[in-house]
């Protein structure tokens, strides 16, 4: 069952949240890793992970940021959706993003919605 799946069905553990989090930080920089895989980056963070899990990982950060630079091109941008609402539309469907990265992809989303 791929990453995404498993948090849509079943409650993960808080250890799972942190490592999808961290994915998502990692996938989220700018500077010298900016476009970079997270895999890596991932697997010396969380040396017990397996390669397939950190691949899953990457798939699922992909699927994160487009699901939320979408949400702010299409809907926020054209005056569609508040900023606010479209943050609490990517809380409800990814409910254990933390609150830092909901803040990168906001600003991230509306950098990339300006381009």
């Amino acid at each position: 069952m791929n990453l995404l799946a498993r948090f849509f069905r079943k409650p993960a553990s808080a250890r799972d949240d942190a490592i999808a989090n961290t994915a998502l930080d990692l996938s989220l920089e700018w500077g010298p890793n900016f476009g970079k895989p997270i895999q890596d980056r991932l697997l010396k963070k969380f040396p017990t992970i397996t390669r397939a899990r950190a691949d899953e990982l990457d798939q699922f950060c992909k699927e994160v940021k487009k699901f939320a630079f979408d949400l702010y091109y299409d809907q926020v941008m054209p005056g569609k959706m508040r900023q606010d609402a479209a943050q609490a539309k990517i809380k409800q469907r990814y409910p254990f993003l933390n609150r830092a990265n909901l803040s990168r992809l906001d600003t991230q989303g509306m950098y990339y919605a300006h381009k």
